[in-house]
């Protein structure tokens, strides 16, 4: 019976797993294609779109590698930026309308408010983070090796990098806070 649980939880929680990650591999591909299509035209860069069939079917020729960089630059930074918000997002939830912590004045004034579904429970609120988190980071490594390859500015690794360092620092803190919390509740 209990082998049977473990595995209803375990299947439950790849479900909940894939189905948070489709809204931010969503946002990630859309924000990049959609930046590697409208940046070159607000900036008035010529290019040309060669396809073929290779790991990327799109290849963007630019006229010269200054607006290559540029380009790749600045999508990659607002690509960030969409997984950057997405997560600090899932921190607020995680910091002000988690369950386990949450202040009782703020409770009454989302009661008040009729915004109760905004308090979440720590299966959601970690398993959110958990998605999150993974896209930042591999935001980060994009930009990394965007830059390692000198298709990227210096500032856009290194900003996406410390924020990153940031955010995974809240996201410890707030389980430690969890843990805390749990380890009250479980002591006696």
């Amino acid at each position: 019976m209990e082998k049977t649980k473990k595995k209803d939880i375990s299947t439950e929680s790849l479900q909940y797993l894939t189905k948070e990650a489709f809204l931010p591999s969503f946002l990630l591909i859309v924000t990049k294609v959609v930046g590697m299509f409208l940046l070159p035209i607000l900036l008035g860069f010529q290019y040309t779109i060669e396809w073929k069939l290779d790991v990327f079917p799109i290849n963007f020729i630019f006229i010269s590698p200054e607006q290559a960089l540029i380009v790749n630059s600045y999508t990659n930074l607002a690509m960030y930026a969409v997984i950057f918000v997405g997560f600090f997002w899932v921190l607020i939830r995680s910091y002000h309308f988690h369950d386990t912590h949450i202040k009782p004045g703020t409770t009454a004034k989302l009661a008040d408010l009729k915004m109760l579904h905004l308090i979440t429970t720590s299966f959601d609120v970690y398993h959110s983070a958990f998605v999150w988190f993974c896209f930042m980071w591999l935001a980060v490594i994009m930009s990394t090796v965007y830059y390692l390859l000198a298709l990227s500015y210096m500032w856009v690794f290194m900003g996406t990098f410390l924020a990153s360092v940031m955010m995974t620092y809240l996201l410890i803190d707030d389980l430690e806070k969890e843990f805390y919390v749990w380890r009250l509740f479980n002591e006696n």
